[in-house]
């Protein structure tokens, strides 16, 4: 889990760091929050179908990976173009941030749990 934090940690910085980058290129991330919702309804869709079929957990992991990197980037673009409009909803933007933050943590503890199994048998 310790692990899994840290890579957390770093990927949300990094993420930031893309937000803010993009933000001063007028490049507008905000506009990709549906698609990767759609993909979020696909994940949950995935997650259901491993019950009757044999879907890897990795590929779950690494499909919930890139989505919530992805919107981690969007919800902090969109903390940047709200403060700079002065609309200010801390709860509302806390919440967004704070569950895609639990859910890389989870995907990412998944992953490493997933590779020690793998490479202890």
């Amino acid at each position: 889990i310790p692990s899994a934090m840290a890579m957390t940690v770093f990927t949300a910085g990094s993420a930031y760091v893309v937000a803010k980058k993009t933000k001063e290129k007028n490049i507008d991330l905000i506009k990709y929050e549906t698609p990767l919702v759609v993909g979020l309804v696909g994940l949950i869709g995935m997650h259901l179908l491993s019950n009757f079929y044999n879907i890897s957990l990795t590929a779950q992991s690494l499909i919930g990976i890139g989505l919530f990197t992805a919107l981690i980037t969007v919800d902090c673009q969109k903390v940047l173009t709200n403060y700079d409009s002065g609309k200010l909803d801390a709860a509302g933007h806390s919440l967004d941030l704070g569950l895609d933050l639990i859910n890389l943590t989870q995907k990412l503890s998944i992953l490493m749990t997933d590779q020690k199994i793998k490479n202890s048998s």
